[in-house]
């Protein structure tokens, strides 16, 4: 599916204080900076790009996917865990004007960084953000749009795209010691062990955004892109990643 429009969102000014309680160092400053640079990417690579402002309590408010799963001019809101719920009440106010909106049922948990479109198959991790009956809401969500859905246990990282991304060419891009999966008819690029934080991408159109630093997942994936007519974009992504954040999660796209 070819993609033409970005929503997101900038980094919480509640984001570094946040994990430093909980022992992590991240530079407010470059954490901005890294984004700003996504966000340049993404208008270089031709999408248009709305952004929303910070929410000012929501820490995590800047990995705006979770918030809502949106395909084919639908758009499911999410329910996401305790600490993260509210930051879907401004994106589902802009998604209004162009999308029809459904909403996941009360106790069905589900969160958009463990739903990952492949071509006539929708992946969703079973996680500790997503149930089963967030899984059977998107089943129900995605039915309309002739997708079958396949549920993913993920129990070695926080979301499914964690440790997979789809590169298109019905290719994935896989960390197998995060993410157990084999799925006919796509082949699958391994990501080293000690690389498997970079094992997020994302492929918009006929470019393959990745995380730079990581010098053998970039030939992997330099690789694929030879091989099927694609460029290249590396971004630096360590303070985002410092919270589990990576590349995919920075945006909703459609």
């Amino acid at each position: 599916m070819k993609l033409s429009h970005a929503l997101v969102r900038e980094p919480s000014p509640k984001f570094s204080a946040f994990y430093a309680a909980r022992g992590i160092s991240i530079s407010d400053s470059l954490a901005r900076a890294q984004h700003q640079a996504y966000v340049a990417a993404l208008r270089q690579v031709g999408l248009a790009v709305s952004v929303l402002p910070p929410h000012p309590i929501h820490h995590d408010c800047v990995f705006i996917e979770d918030t809502a799963i949106v395909w084919q001019g639908r758009a499911l809101i999410t329910n996401m865990n305790d600490v993260r719920n509210g930051e879907q009440r401004d994106v589902e106010n802009w998604l209004a004007d162009d999308f029809e909106i459904a909403h996941a049922p009360a106790g069905a948990k589900i969160e958009g960084g463990d739903v990952l479109h492949l071509d006539k198959l929708t992946l969703v991790g079973r996680s500790s953000r997503t149930n089963d009956a967030g899984i059977e809401a998107l089943a129900e969500f995605m039915k309309p749009l002739g997708h079958l859905v396949q549920a993913i246990d993920v129990k070695r990282c926080l979301h499914l795209k964690s440790g997979v991304a789809y590169l298109g060419n019905r290719t994935l891009l896989v960390a197998p010691e995060l993410i157990d999966l084999s799925i006919p008819g796509y082949a699958q690029i391994n990501v080293p062990p000690a690389e498997s934080i970079a094992a997020n991408a994302l492929r918009i159109n006929d470019h393959v955004l990745h995380a730079a630093g990581f010098n053998a997942v970039a030939k992997l994936i330099e690789k694929f892109a030879a091989a099927n007519g694609l460029k290249l974009i590396g971004l630096e992504m360590s303070e985002l990643q410092k919270a589990d954040g990576a590349l995919t999660c920075q945006s909703l796209l459609w």
